[in-house]
């Protein structure tokens, strides 16, 4: 007697298909973290085992010559050093890097590497004063903004948005905190198009075009939105616009030559032209891309500065040694947790921090050791592989840590 199968609907069908494409995603994602984790704790062995016979070889030499203390000490970061500059060096040469490269370690930077062209019309090489688009970078700036008024007793972060803009959806159950956590549960698709008449106009335009997400409160999901609200509610604070309060408190502060804002026309800083590549071939930079000053505009408090790798290292460093925060802040503005929790414009992780920003052409990442003096920034004006970045700087970290 025959086996009778029962045929399958076009719907179960259809089910089944889409469970065993999610499987096998879910497979690969699974693999792919493991093969991460396998190759981050590879390489992590490998610098430990070479640092520990760069300090074998400086002791011998040390005890050779007889040096003191000092001079032993000298000898090591002159050879460890020169080995930070050969792994940032070759680790970015391996996936073809463009644009400009640190690593930092205690407060200063150890090694640097550039590569490519800033403009390749006028021939203009990438250096180290070049300045990048920072993109999302920009946010722990405003985050620091923040906590600055939150110190002179203008803000607490248990502000209710309400108190700032009333018309936003929901604004009497969202705090500043929560802003800065991307949990407020605030979305909007896009950053607007309209023409650039005030930073005002551009807060009131993104307010009639917000949505509030139930799901999404108190539930972390990236939304620039949080910050360019956030920047609003420093011009009503302070009376002064965003731009004023970012060149008093942060470039003039720190005397930084590399830093400015994409809109500025006469601006004497080098900036970088972004080549969005669209296919493989590497060296074609026949597909430049800039930003019209009216878009740069409209990133408000989140994506609309241009800073050199080594500045923009300057001031993340200047915020966590207490310099431009207290180390109280910090601590407030940069909650660590276990699951590298969004907090002030980071993601922080119990052992390192680390942030990235993404726009057109421009891939930028930083990873930071927790106290925020060591770490890795990488900064790219040719938009090839934006996870194999993140992923070297991950990787780049382990050098300084």
């Amino acid at each position: 007697m025959k086996q009778q199968h029962r045929k399958l609907s076009g719907g179960t069908r259809a089910i089944l298909i889409v469970a065993t494409v999610l499987l096998c995603l879910f497979g690969s994602y699974l693999g792919y973290t493991r093969y991460q984790a396998y190759e981050h704790a590879t390489y992590a062995a490998k610098v430990a085992r070479e640092k520990r016979k760069i300090k074998a070889r400086a002791k011998a030499q040390a005890q050779a010559r007889d040096l003191t203390k000092q001079e032993t000490k000298a000898v090591l970061n002159t050879r460890l050093n020169h080995y930070f500059q050969q792994e940032l060096v070759t680790q970015l040469k391996s996936i073809h890097f463009v644009g400009s490269a640190i690593l930092a370690q205690n407060g200063a930077i150890v090694a640097q590497y550039s590569a490519g062209y800033a403009d390749y019309n006028k021939l203009q090489a990438n250096t180290n004063r070049t300045a990048f688009e920072i993109d999302s970078l920009q946010k722990c700036l405003t985050g620091t903004l923040v906590m600055q008024e939150v110190e002179a007793g203008k803000l607490s972060l248990d502000d209710l948005l309400a108190k700032y803009y009333p018309q936003v959806p929901h604004s009497n159950e969202i705090t500043l905190r929560q802003m800065l956590a991307m949990k407020s549960g605030l979305t909007m698709s896009g950053m607007g198009s309209e023409a650039y008449t005030s930073d005002e106009k551009v807060i009131a335009y993104d307010i009639d075009h917000l949505n509030f997400s139930p799901s999404s409160y108190n539930t972390e999901n990236y939304q620039p939105i949080n910050f360019v609200l956030l920047a609003g509610i420093l011009m009503q604070v302070t009376g002064r616009s965003y731009r004023q309060l970012f060149h008093e408190r942060i470039i003039t502060a720190l005397g930084l030559k590399h830093t400015t804002f994409g809109y500025e026309m006469n601006s004497p800083v080098a900036t970088a032209t972004a080549y969005p590549i669209t296919d493989a071939l590497l060296g074609n930079y026949n597909k430049p891309m800039t930003l019209s000053a009216t878009q740069q505009h409209l990133e408000l408090g989140t994506g609309q500065v241009f800073m050199s790798a080594s500045d923009f290292y300057e001031t993340v460093r200047s915020i966590f040694d207490g310099t431009l925060i207290s180390t109280a802040s910090v601590q407030e503005l940069f909650v660590s947790g276990g699951a590298s929790p969004y907090s002030g414009g980071f993601y922080n992780g119990p052992q390192v921090r680390y942030a990235n920003g993404l726009g057109a052409g421009f891939e930028s990442t930083v990873y930071l050791s927790q106290n925020g003096q060591s770490g890795v920034v990488l900064m790219s004006n040719y938009g090839v592989n934006y996870l194999s970045l993140k992923g070297k700087a991950s990787l780049l970290i382990n050098l300084v840590l």
